[in-house]
């Protein structure tokens, strides 16, 4: 029987951020991995970009600060997604949104990083797809649990 995580959304706090005067803030994943994150993330280190597309396309094209942005937020993508897959153990991990469906090094990076976190000879083969039906899959996914309930 094949086990997948359908519509998951991590919106939760799951990061602690720790700020230099020993305080503790707690960030969602959303807030610190996805494409409007990336952009704060580039402006609060003063650089300047429209959009998500545009820091993911300099990250390629050259080493540097959009580069150390993008490949850290893809990195810690793969852990959150890495913690989900050893304790649920799904037969196919699907990535969806914007930043999960773009190719690239943000997809190039979160692959990479994936298997160095996964337990077991079996969990570092499991399958992982972006979703075909791009930045819609996280609302599809919603859609037809909510009507399956």
């Amino acid at each position: 029987m094949a086990r997948c995580i359908q519509g998951l959304t991590i919106s939760g706090p799951t990061v602690a951020v720790f700020g230099a005067a020993g305080q503790t803030a707690f960030e969602t994943l959303e807030q610190r991995a996805s494409g409007p994150a990336l952009v704060r993330r580039a402006q609060q280190l003063g650089l300047t970009g429209p959009d998500a597309i545009a820091l993911c396309r300099t990250a390629l094209e050259r080493p540097g600060l959009a580069r150390d942005i993008v490949d850290s937020a893809a990195a810690e993508l793969a852990v959150h997604v890495a913690i989900l897959a050893n304790a649920l153990e799904p037969t196919l991990i699907v990535l969806g949104g914007g930043l999960g469906c773009a190719p690239g090094r943000y997809w190039s990076v979160f692959r990479a990083a994936l298997p160095r976190h996964t337990w077991g000879p079996h969990m570092r083969r499991l399958p992982v797809r972006q979703a075909q039906l791009g930045t819609k899959a996280g609302l599809i996914g919603a859609a037809l649990s909510a009507i399956e309930a």
